[in-house]
């Protein structure tokens, strides 16, 4: 049924000649997820393979070989390959992405195509990137990325010989992380935790500038990162991140606080209807404070470097965006 919907679809692209065959966009689909798709030489599965290209990848269709094959491009710019992909393994709708995703934690060499001849380019630490495909050669096994940058230049395509990356690259995971730092241009303001990757979800508590936390993962258009903060979980802004190996121009600004009230009520959780009533701080201690919940709500860190939560009326402490 996919091969002709499929097929369908791009008899109706070439019968409507205003529409370009380079507007035509598919993704990998596999079946099987953990499987790839050959990129060929030519349309033929005896072909010489240019790459495995991994479920979710988007291609650009400008050419077809009667139903069974499609020309595709993959990538952009310096950075992008053309061949051939059968068409029972592409799809008009975007399926789950089983490319793995990856942070560069020093600079590595990129290149515009999988040969060490060619063009070369900077790809910087603490970038953030997919890797969409895998070519292996009688030298080198190379990988296809998509490079993230928080640039209104957007992310771009490269390839990378797998031997440069082992010592330089991280994979992300639920549990396995690489640091991040709350890095805000205006070190008084603070950076949301989402629940979400938008705006317009709900906000987990607002982090100062040094807060610390562990990215997991970022969104497929690179600009949230999920991470790990301080045992919560939620999604920020990736410019307001410095990322392990970068450097970080705006470090600290985590405030210190003291205590007011002669027994101030410590919550174990950001939900103040859970408290441990026998637990409190007394008047005179000193925190620091990592985060705000709600308008009265610290996320604090004591001394001895304990994490808990306690009401801002109980303390001394200002909303610097109140004055």
């Amino acid at each position: 049924m996919r091969k002709r919907w499929i097929a369908m679809l791009l008899v109706l692209v070439f019968c409507l000649p205003y529409v370009s065959l380079a507007e035509t966009t598919l993704y990998v689909h596999n079946p099987n997820a953990a499987d790839r798709l050959n990129l060929r030489k030519n349309p033929d599965q005896n072909s010489l393979s240019y790459g495995k290209y991994y479920n979710g990848v988007e291609v650009t269709v400008v050419n077809t070989q009667g139903e069974d094959w499609v020309e595709v491009k993959i990538g952009s710019g310096n950075g992008e390959a053309e061949g051939w992909m059968m068409t029972r393994y592409l799809s008009a709708q975007k399926p789950d992405s089983a490319m793995q995703q990856y942070v560069t934690l020093a600079a590595v060499r990129g290149y515009s195509k999988p040969e060490r001849s060619a063009q070369t380019m900077k790809i910087e630490a603490g970038r953030r990137f997919l890797l969409m495909g895998v070519a292996e050669q009688t030298l080198d096994t190379w990988w296809h990325i998509r490079v993230f940058t928080d640039t209104s230049e957007g992310p771009y395509h490269a390839f990378v010989r797998q031997s440069d990356l082992i010592q330089v690259v991280k994979a992300l995971s639920p549990e396995h992380g690489v640091s991040v730092y709350v890095s805000n241009p205006d070190k008084t303001d603070r950076l949301h935790l989402r629940a979400q990757a938008s705006v317009n979800s709900r906000s987990l508590g607002k982090y100062y500038n040094g807060c610390e936390g562990k990215m997991i993962g970022f969104s497929e258009d690179g600009e949230w990162l999920k991470v790990k903060l301080y045992g919560r979980v939620g999604w920020m802004k990736s410019r307001f991140l410095c990322i392990e190996g970068q450097r970080n121009n705006t470090w600290y600004g985590i405030p210190t606080i003291t205590t007011t009230s002669e027994w101030t009520l410590v919550y174990p959780g950001p939900d103040k209807n859970k408290s441990n009533g026998n637990t409190g701080l007394e008047r005179g201690t000193v925190l620091e404070v990592l985060g705000l919940i709600g308008s009265d709500l610290l996320h604090v860190r004591k001394a001895d470097g304990t994490l808990c939560y306690i009401k801002a009326s109980d303390t001394d402490y200002v909303d610097p965006k109140s004055k």
